[in-house]
């Protein structure tokens, strides 16, 4: 995936529960579009009722993924949960009781959410916007 730069988009390449109760999710990679060089690696779910989630801190710093593509991964096995970012580690969490259902893929580009986290776009975000995708794989272990 190579991906767009500018305050206000929101690339993401996610993982949603196939029944739509939500918690679980499982972000693949998400970067905000003003901090190219921050992937942020989180995994949502509920705990005695609380809607949760957690990351890798600090984010893991890349080289700005907006000028190549690069290769974004998640290990998702019944303990762990190991995300990959160009072949290296780049995050490490335990896997959830609530993650432990069928779940299907999303890859989209969020436009002007307006978040703390994400802001609105400016005169400044350059348009028209892309976020380019070479390819997805999904593998199941053998069984």
């Amino acid at each position: 995936m190579k991906m767009p730069s500018g305050q206000g988009l929101w690339p993401t390449f996610w993982i949603d529960s196939e029944d739509n109760i939500w918690p679980p999710e499982l972000d693949v990679v998400e970067m905000v579009g003003q901090r190219p060089t921050q992937l942020m690696n989180t995994e949502h779910d509920n705990v005695n009722g609380q809607d949760i989630f957690r990351q890798c801190w600090p984010y893991y710093v890349t080289p700005d993924m907006t000028q190549a593509f690069h290769k974004y991964g998640l290990l998702w096995t019944p303990t762990d949960l190991i995300w990959y970012f160009d072949g290296d580690m780049a995050c490490h969490l335990p896997t959830q009781a609530s993650q432990h259902k069928p779940m299907y893929l999303i890859v989209n580009l969020a436009v002007g959410n307006c978040s703390w986290w994400t802001n609105c776009p400016t005169l400044s975000t350059p348009f028209p916007q892309t976020l380019q995708v070479d390819y997805v794989r999904a593998y199941a272990p053998p069984q």
